[in-house]
């Protein structure tokens, strides 16, 4: 007897099956019955009673007058036979051809003994459409009703036996089971042999095709089988190994073999096989289909699909020619009998439990637990049992449909390090759900130490390690890390107010929580951060707990920070090729975190990662820029070619700023000028070459956990310029007409203010932040910077030297190098220098221009 579900498929169920809702939390002995008549036993304390289902419309009939309660129903066309547990067999219904058993064609309306049967314990009987077998506990065999066809095996020439009669021809053979056709019987023997006799027009005798044996005979190449049972023309075995085999009429496909062709020697059926991943354990047949339970209480059927029970919707108006799983409302279920009627089917699966969630909990109990399985409903008996050893504590349970499961709350147990118990279920109070599932307490609860890193983006996906304090053999399949934020504003308030969080709750937001799985290994918890909203990132507090089972957490949580960062500013945006820049990079949300890195990727994928340095009074990220030399596959780019395309692209801007120059702009072109041996200009001016490296771009990202960087980044650009060439420019430009005064590059005449410099080399381009810094005296101690401009007419940098009064620069001639800067930050040197002249203002003016030659008569 358990407790389960009885599942009933029909035309009103349209083809599937459904739970009979009236049997739920009741115990059920199982479903029986045949023909036109379906029967569930339920009852309790030998109290037992039994529901009829005929054909469409359910009636229940109380028989508990019966002593001893119902063990098994058959049915044949017109009457009906019921087993009790004392081994009596009582009859209802018609007497034709001596059907009843009672002598004549007696009937009755009411069940009646069967008298004849009364001082033997009868185990099973089986109905044909108008005869019935009956099997004792001792193996023997009795039959009665019509035998026309041979049904009976009684003796030859038996047309009828209106009482039962003891078939001698088993005598030495002692019979497990009888299962009947509408004219043919199946027995089997205890040694796994199976004998058939009656009608064989359609080969359901199994020994070819014969009009009728009226003597039991046994089925060659059929051995070790362990059930039988027969449809309307059609049989079937199972076997010991799992094999089952169907032989007989297929009109309808119900030998599962695939086609329509009748069998009359039995055939194995797939996927039914000993090496097959599904073994049959018992085999059910109604009058033109067949149901097979498998090893794992798996239903399948096949044959006729005309009055849909076969438990599944079958394509077209076709019938099911092999086996198919039924599925559906069965999914997950155990069924362990099963009933055929004409037009109807049903099958009782017990109760199963299956899961626990969560699997542990910690010793002093409290734990939500949730039991899953199959065949759950309301009662007001539901129990919990946990079991530990010799003891066991029980705890009312309650059920939850639309969770499908049973809930209950975990008892305290006594213990200093993990251990299991088992827990089983009832839904009666008395009758245990079939399973048990392990459940573990586990003691100490885990403690956090350390988590790494600290913060994490609003996106999520940081690797978080979590440093822990737990016994080893917890189980951790459950593992949960919180993420639980309230908001700043609660926190400052409760902090001033000197109270717990709890009692500000709401007042100043919601609390959020997130929840993600973790794994152990070696006193270390991992774990992957969740995303959170970017605005509860800005304005809440986070913390970080753990908990094995998700539900009871340390109350021990460390601070973990959730951030929306987004650069806004590199300062500067570029910087010399061989690096030496201290970047400056703006962001929103920018914080002090304990990991500060900063990425330089390049076009190619490459990249570097330097460390950073927060600036609390600008709230920016300081770090060095990393030389270009790093990058392997930038420094490899070929400068020739790129040369080559700059000259191409460029071609075009080239000649619209020539013509630019000389229509709109007064400044000449720059000039590059050669010297002769004396000094001499020698040359006329060129145009010079374009430059053959512009910029290198960079993607800068930052990361403030050391594992993700921002997305997107900001551009940095590398240059590469190089100057080192000088032209002192004439303070005033030639008049229209005048011929040009040559390139003036003596670097060894002294200059004053005023005097315009015009610097050439290569990489040259606009900037706002061009200048120059002129490092003067011998040892280069005093440095004065002076603003420049890029003239793209010329492609030079142009300058004026300063009014140097008031400056820390001492009156006289003084030698002076020059360095230039593209960013404004970073100064590069070059090869230029000349003497700076820084006259005395109060000094007498002498005056060395030598005098006019005067002309006279000669």
């Amino acid at each position: 007897m358990a407790v389960g579900e009885v599942l009933l498929c029909d035309r009103n169920s349209s083809g599937e099956f459904h739970v009979v809702q009236q049997f739920l939390g009741q115990p059920l002995y199982g479903v029986t019955g045949s023909q036109s008549v379906l029967a569930v036993i339920t009852g309790h304390k030998g109290e037992n009673s039994t529901v009829l289902y005929q054909e469409n419309d359910a009636e229940v009939q109380d028989w508990n007058h019966l002593l001893g309660g119902i063990h098994q129903t058959a049915n044949g066309k017109h009457h009906a036979l019921i087993l009790t547990a004392k081994g009596e067999v009582w009859v209802m219904g018609g007497g034709s051809f001596g059907v009843a058993g009672l002598g004549g064609a007696a009937s009755t309306d009411v069940p009646t003994i069967v008298h004849t049967l009364k001082e033997r314990f009868i185990k099973q009987v089986a109905c044909g459409h108008f005869h019935s077998l009956a099997l004792t506990d001792k193996g023997d065999l009795y039959a009665w009703g019509r035998g026309t066809s041979g049904q009976l095996g009684v003796r030859k020439g038996s047309d009828v036996e209106t009482v039962p009669r003891f078939l001698n021809c088993f005598s030495g053979i002692a019979i497990q089971a009888v299962a009947c056709g509408a004219a043919h019987s199946l027995a089997l023997s205890e040694d796994g042999r199976v004998f058939s006799w009656g009608e064989g027009t359609s080969g359901q005798l199994g020994y070819g095709l014969v009009s009728k044996e009226v003597s039991p005979k046994c089925i060659a190449n059929l051995n070790d089988v362990r059930t039988i049972s027969a449809g309307w023309a059609h049989s079937a075995a199972s076997t010991v190994a799992g094999e089952l085999y169907c032989w007989g009429l297929n009109v309808y496909g119900q030998l599962g073999t695939g086609d329509y062709k009748p069998r009359y020697e039995p055939t194995r059926i797939s996927p039914f096989a000993v090496q097959s991943d599904v073994a049959c354990n018992d085999v059910v047949c109604g009058p033109n289909f067949t149901f097979a339970i498998s090893g794992c209480g798996e239903l399948y059927s096949w044959g006729c699909a005309d009055d849909k029970v076969l438990g599944y919707a079958q394509e077209g108006n076709g019938h099911s020619l092999v086996p198919r799983p039924v599925g559906g409302k069965l999914e997950g279920r155990v069924v362990t009998s099963l009933a055929c009627a004409n037009k109807q089917v049903m099958c009782f699966a017990p109760a199963q439990l299956k899961s626990v969630e969560p699997p542990c909990g910690p010793c002093e109990g409290g734990t939500s637990v949730a039991l899953r399985g199959t065949g759950f409903c309301t009662t007001s008996n539901i129990f919990v049992y946990f079991i530990h050893g010799d003891s066991q504590v029980m705890v009312p349970g309650t059920y939850d449909p639309e969770e499908d499961a049973i809930y209950c709350q975990s008892p305290a147990m006594d213990g200093e390090e993990p251990f299991n118990v088992t827990i089983q279920l009832t839904l009666d109070g008395e009758t245990i759900v079939n399973g048990g599932v392990n459940y573990q307490y586990y003691f100490p609860s885990p403690k956090l130490n350390a988590v790494t890193p600290k913060a994490g983006p609003a996106s999520g996906n940081t690797s978080l390690v979590l440093t822990c304090t737990c016994n080893e053999e917890t189980d951790f399949s459950r593992l949960t890390v919180r993420f639980s934020g309230i908001p700043k504003e609660q926190k400052v308030a409760a902090n001033k107010m000197k109270v717990s969080q709890d009692q500000l709750q709401g007042k100043f937001g919601p609390h959020v929580e997130y929840d993600v799985r973790a794994t152990y290994k070696n006193g270390r918890i991992y774990c992957v951060t969740p995303p959170v909203d970017a605005v509860w990132a800005t304005n809440y507090v986070f913390s970080v707990d753990v908990s094995v089972n998700g539900q009871q957490f340390s109350q021990e949580p460390l601070p973990f920070r959730f951030y929306d960062v987004q650069l806004s500013e590199l300062c500067p945006s570029n910087g010399p090729v061989t690096g030496d820049t201290f970047l400056r990079i703006s962001a929103t949300n920018l914080f002090d975190s304990s990991i500060k890195k900063v990425k330089f990727l390049s076009k190619t994928g490459e990249e570097r990662v330097v460390v950073a340095q927060y600036d609390r009074e600008s709230s920016q990220l300081i770090c060095s820029i990393p030389p270009l030399s790093w990058f392997s596959s930038v420094s490899a780019i070929d400068v020739s070619s790129k040369a080559e395309n700059d000259v191409q692209d460029n071609a075009p801007e080239m000649e619209s700023a020539a013509a630019l120059g000389t229509a709109q702009n007064p400044i000449p072109p720059a000039t590059a000028t050669a010297l002769t041996p004396n000094g001499d200009a020698a040359a006329e001016p060129v145009v010079p070459e374009p430059d053959p490296i512009r910029d290198i771009e960079m993607e800068v990202q930052v990361s403030l956990n050391g594992q993700q960087f921002t997305e997107p980044g900001l551009t940095y650009h590398y240059y590469d310029v190089n100057i080192s060439e000088l032209v002192f420019a004439p303070k005033e430009e030639p008049k229209e007409g005048e011929p040009k005064p040559p390139a003036d590059v003596d670097m060894t005449k002294s200059r004053q203010k005023g005097t315009k410099l015009e610097l050439t080399g290569t990489g040259l381009r606009p900037s706002e932040n061009w200048g120059l810094r002129l490092l003067v005296g011998a040892s280069s101690s005093l440095a004065v910077d002076i603003p420049a401009v890029y003239v793209e007419s010329k492609r030079c940098i142009c300058a004026e030297l300063p009014d140097l009064t008031g400056s820390a620069i001492p009156f006289g001639v003084h030698p002076t190098t020059i360095q230039f800067t593209l960013n404004g930050h970073n100064y590069s040197s070059t090869p230029l220098s000349f003497p700076l002249d820084f006259p005395d203002p109060a000094a007498p003016v002498v005056d060395d221009t030598p005098a006019p030659v005067k002309k006279g008569r000669k």
